[in-house]
């Protein structure tokens, strides 16, 4: 059994100006940032810097709420649920 526990899933991307770098997220509030170190002067200074960041809410709107039955669309007629068409098999 393995100590590892998975925290994320990072994607490699490439910016425009053509360097790679990995985000991905823990959660829809916490977005994750790895970047390389720019200002590495040494071997004893990391490669790469991981940044957590707080995610804006995304906006929700409203669904229209329905007023009357859609007409035209038909192509629910003649289907059967499966769990509450099926036979009492005792």
């Amino acid at each position: 059994m393995s100590d590892l526990i998975r925290l994320a899933g990072l994607y490699e991307v490439t910016s425009q100006a053509g360097g790679k770098y990995f985000r991905g997220g823990i959660n829809s509030d916490a977005g994750l940032l790895l970047l390389r170190n720019r200002d590495r002067q040494t071997v004893r200074d990391p490669e790469w810097i991981l940044y957590i960041s707080k995610r804006e809410p995304a906006a929700q709107t409203a669904p229209e709420p329905v007023t009357e039955m859609p007409t035209g669309d038909q192509s629910f007629v003649g289907w059967q649920d499966p769990i509450f068409s099926k036979t009492d098999e005792r």
